[in-house]
C-alpha cells in the first residue's frame, strides 16, 4: 500500500482556480520556499469543501472569490469553468494564516511500484488555522472569545457563513448532477458526502429558493 510523504506549505499563492470534468478543484499557482527563499510554481488539487475551508479562513479576498464561485453556480456551470484570481483580485490569493498538509501525487513506474510524481502537484490532504493551533492564546484573545460567545449577533453571523458555505456546495452538486456525474462523486466532489450536511444543504437551498 501507497504511503504518501508528507509536507508542510505555510505560504501560498493562488493564481487560478479550474472546475473540470475530474472529481476534484484544480487550484494553480506557486510557493514560497523558505529554506531556499525562492517561489515555484505548483498545482494543487482538492474537493470542493477543501476549497472552501481555505476560502473561509482567507479574509476579504477569500469572501470575494466564494462570492464570484457562488454566482457562477447559481447558473448553469459550464465545464471547464475557470475562476481567474488574479483579474478579480488584480494580485493572487496569499495564503499565509494556514498551514497546508499536502502529499505529491503519485503513480506507478514500470515494475508497478507506486512512487511520487515528478511533477510538481499535491493533493491537500488537510488544512490547520495557524491563527488558532499554532499561536499561544493570550488574555485579550480569551476576552475576545467571551464577547462572541455572548454576542447573538455574531453567533447568527457565524450561522449565516456555514449555512452559505453548505448551500454553495448544494449548488455545486446540482451543477455536477446536471453534468451527469453519478450521485456518489457528486457529493463528493461537493463536500456533502456526509448524510446530515447533505439534508441541512438541501433544506436550507429550498429555503433560500422560496424567498426569491
Amino acid at each position: 500500500m501507497y504511503e504518501p510523504k508528507y509536507y508542510y506549505f505555510d505560504e501560498i499563492y493562488f493564481e487560478t482556480i479550474l472546475f473540470d470534468d475530474t472529481t476534484d478543484v484544480t487550484i494553480f499557482g506557486y510557493v514560497n520556499d523558505k529554506e531556499k527563499d525562492e517561489l515555484f510554481c505548483c498545482d494543487f488539487i482538492c474537493q470542493f469543501s477543501v476549497l472552501y475551508d481555505i476560502l473561509f479562513f482567507s479574509g476579504n479576498d477569500g469572501e470575494i472569490l466564494m462570492n464570484e464561485i457562488s454566482e457562477k453556480l447559481s447558473h448553469d456551470l459550464e465545464i471547464p469553468t475557470e475562476i481567474d484570481v488574479v483579474e478579480i483580485l488584480e494580485d493572487p490569493l496569499l495564503i499565509d494564516k494556514l498551514l497546508l498538509k499536502v502529499y505529491k501525487t503519485h503513480e506507478k513506474d514500470e515494475f508497478g511500484i507506486w512512487k511520487e510524481s515528478n511533477e510538481s502537484c499535491y493533493f491537500i490532504d488537510e488544512i490547520i488555522d495557524e491563527s488558532k493551533h499554532l499561536k499561544p492564546i493570550t488574555e485579550e484573545d480569551l476576552d475576545k472569545a467571551l464577547e462572541h460567545v455572548n454576542s447573538l449577533e455574531y453567533a447568527k453571523e457565524q450561522f449565516e457563513e456555514h449555512m452559505l458555505l453548505l448551500n454553495n456546495g448544494y449548488k455545486y452538486y446540482l451543477q455536477l448532477i446536471e453534468k451527469e456525474f453519478t450521485e456518489k462523486d457528486a457529493r463528493k466532489m461537493s463536500g456533502l458526502k456526509d448524510e446530515l450536511l447533505f439534508r441541512i444543504a438541501y433544506y436550507y437551498n429550498k429555503i433560500k429558493q422560496n424567498e426569491k
